[in-house]
């Protein structure tokens, strides 16, 4: 991909100027440890930001650092998720805690090939844990830099990822890397409405109410309260079809995150 030198240098002069102006500063921008960027990563897959925060700060009040959340039971931590959706991401964060603690010693490796091995880190959240806990100098896309990236150098919606990358590696200033990922991802916030809108259908979530989600996000909080529960007691709750309910057991037996013994659902432990 071929861009004009200057376009690249306005456009870095653009973002820089709007992040000094309405740059958010959230808690999770303000640190660098490992542990606690992989925990805002984590939760913010797929998680608006609002929902996040309380999450974020009770977490690691709880549960400070990879030891801590190595030893937690999956009820704790499955507790503590409680409301921030596809709950397997608290599991993973368990298991990366206990691969940190036996693997690598309680240190998190700043190697991306190593990163990727991890459960639940794929290629944007490798890269942001690099960016934003080790200050490496790397390009990472999410939405809303994809967003922010097409609408400014006016590439169709269908551009592809690999030409998005190319595009934000070349854009890239030479310090300040982590500012520079949170700017864009706060100028994409004050795009158009019909900038969004393109990209609604493509990354929408689909809804809660009434979905498989939210059968297996009752289950899990019932679990956390009580030891086992049984199918009977999930529609009792739930007043939803045995199909749909049948569907998020199956779901949560997939994840790894209930074990079924004699007609009862248990958390795996």
């Amino acid at each position: 991909m071929k861009v004009d030198v200057q376009e690249i240098k306005s456009f870095q002069r653009k973002i820089r100027e709007f992040y000094r102006q309405h740059g958010r500063e959230l808690p999770f921008r303000l640190i660098d440890d490992p542990y606690a960027v992989t925990v805002s990563e984590i939760m913010l897959q797929q998680t608006q930001v609002d929902r996040v925060l309380p999450k974020y700060r009770a977490w690691l009040k709880k549960y400070p650092t990879w030891k801590k959340l190595s030893l937690a039971s999956n009820k704790s931590i499955l507790a503590s998720w409680s409301g921030l959706g596809y709950n397997r991401r608290a599991l993973y964060l368990k298991s990366i805690a206990e691969i940190i603690i036996e693997k690598y010693h309680g240190v998190m490796p700043s190697d991306i090939k190593e990163l990727k091995q991890l459960p639940g880190i794929g290629e944007y959240t490798s890269h942001a844990i690099l960016i934003f806990a080790f200050n490496k100098r790397l390009a990472t896309v999410d939405t809303n830099i994809r967003k922010a990236l097409l609408s400014e150098f006016n590439l169709p919606p269908d551009t592809s990822d690999s030409e998005i990358q190319e595009l934000a590696q070349l854009v890239l200033p030479k310090t300040k890397i982590r500012q520079w990922h949170y700017a864009l991802m706060d100028f994409a916030k004050t795009l158009p409405k019909e900038i969004h809108l393109i990209y609604k259908n493509k990354y929408k979530q689909s809804k809660f109410d009434g979905s498989i989600r939210q059968i297996r996000g009752e289950i899990i909080r019932q679990l956390t309260t009580q030891p086992f529960i049984t199918h009977k007691d999930i529609a009792k709750i739930t007043k939803r079809t045995e199909t749909d309910i049948a569907q998020a057991v199956s779901d949560l037996q997939k994840d790894k995150i209930i074990i079924i013994k004699e007609d009862k659902i248990y958390l795996q432990k």
